[in-house]
């Protein structure tokens, strides 16, 4: 049996798009749609509380507020990758593993999924 580990790459690193046609700039997909995302929500919660207004001629609440969260989501995407992983993958396997193993109280190695080679390292 082989453990294969999977290899994150950036995908700015990729400047072919579709056949020869080429990009002037790197562009980090994952990175910008979290971004878009972030903008989204931010977009709605600016609808919905009116911040949109201008009070005296100054900077609306709105825009600082999607200032300031677009770049937490990306300071925080910095901060949080563990093993060069993005955190969602990070946060994604992390939650299936305690939804099989602490909730639905499933063994971490059952002896009817282990062959010969592995049986020394069962739980018992």
């Amino acid at each position: 049996m082989y453990n294969y580990r999977r290899v994150y790459t950036n995908s700015a690193k990729f400047k072919t798009i579709y056949g020869d046609f080429k990009l002037p700039v790197f562009i980090d997909t994952r990175i910008a749609g979290v971004l878009a995302i972030t903008a989204v929500i931010d977009a709605v919660i600016i609808f919905v509380f009116k911040l949109y207004t201008v009070n005296n001629g100054g900077l609306t609440w709105g825009f600082a507020l999607l200032v300031g969260t677009l770049a937490g989501v990306y300071q925080l995407d910095k901060l949080l990758k563990v093993d060069d992983l993005p955190f969602e993958t990070t946060l994604k396997y992390a939650l299936t593993h305690y939804w099989r193993y602490w909730f639905q109280k499933k063994q971490l190695y059952q002896d009817k999924h282990l062959n010969s080679n592995n049986k020394r390292y069962q739980i018992l």
